[in-house]
């Protein structure tokens, strides 16, 4: 067994896991961008800036096909594809991003948020559940 492999079960206090015999220290602290690639730009832009504006986030920069906003720890940016991305349909069991999530104050702001989805008439594909 390699020195940083360890037995079925016994996983290592944190901070206590070894790089090249060295001890791991992990300097990540929070998530600092994700992009996504959009088929229809025009289309994506309409979506998130409106949905962005709700949530609070403000944008910092705006180019001709890439767009980001940030809210103060992560930064969320769509862009285009090229011509070819514009054929491809997107499947949810399809390699890459599956998804992603944002974690709201409190359960007022999951449904405000779902309100607001359907305001705009955005296809709801997964609902927020009943439970808190």
């Amino acid at each position: 067994m390699c020195q940083d492999q360890h037995p079925a079960g016994q996983m290592p206090e944190s901070g206590t896991a070894s790089v090249l015999g060295q001890p791991a220290i992990s300097r990540v602290v929070a998530v600092d961008h994700l992009m996504i690639r959009v088929s229809n730009f025009n289309k994506s832009l309409t979506f998130y800036r409106q949905l962005f504006d709700f949530l609070g986030f403000e944008m910092i920069d705006d180019f001709t096909d890439m767009i980001g906003w940030r809210n103060g720890r992560t930064a969320f940016w769509i862009a285009g594809t090229d011509k070819t991305g514009w054929k491809r349909a997107f499947r949810p069991d399809d390699v890459g991003l599956h998804h992603y999530a944002f974690e709201l104050r409190g359960r007022q702001d999951v449904d405000e948020l779902q309100d607001f989805l359907k305001k705009i008439d955005t296809e709801i594909v997964d609902p927020a559940s009943t439970s808190p």
